[in-house]
C-alpha cells in the first residue's frame, strides 16, 4: 500500500510539474503578445490625448513594423487609434458651411452710389 501511494504521490508530483512548465510556456507567449498590445495601448492613449492631427500623426509612427498578431483585441486598439486620429482630421479641417458658428462674416458689399451724388466724399 505504501508502494501505490507512493507512486500516485510521484505521478501527481509529475504532473505537477508538467502542469506548471507549461504555464510557464504559456505565460511566455502571452507576455509577448501582452508587450506588443501593451505598446500598442500606449500609442493610441498618447494619440487620443494629442491636441493636433499632425501630433498624432507623430505618435502613429511608433507603431512597430514587426508583424504584430491580428486580434480583437489589437483590432479594437487600431480603430481606437483610427478614430482619434479621424476626429483630430476633422476639427483642423475648415468648414465650407456658411451658416456654421466659427464661419467667416462674407465681405460687405461694395456701396452703391447714386448717378450724379458723386463718390460720396465732399470737394
Amino acid at each position: 500500500m505504501f508502494r501505490v501511494t507512493s507512486l500516485r504521490t510521484t505521478v501527481a508530483c509529475h504532473t505537477l510539474t508538467a502542469v506548471s512548465a507549461l504555464g510557464l510556456v504559456i505565460m511566455g507567449a502571452v507576455g509577448c503578445v501582452d508587450r506588443n498590445t501593451e505598446a500598442l495601448e500606449d500609442i493610441r492613449s498618447k494619440m487620443c490625448a494629442c491636441e493636433s492631427a499632425s501630433c498624432a500623426e507623430q505618435e502613429l509612427k511608433r507603431v512597430p513594423q514587426a508583424t504584430i498578431k491580428s486580434t480583437p483585441h489589437t483590432q479594437e486598439i487600431a480603430r481606437g487609434m483610427l478614430g482619434c486620429l479621424a476626429k483630430l482630421q476633422e476639427a483642423e479641417r475648415p468648414t465650407t458651411d456658411p451658416d456654421s458658428p466659427g464661419a467667416e462674416e462674407p465681405a460687405a458689399p461694395p456701396a452703391i452710389v447714386a448717378p450724379g451724388t458723386g463718390s460720396g466724399k465732399s470737394p
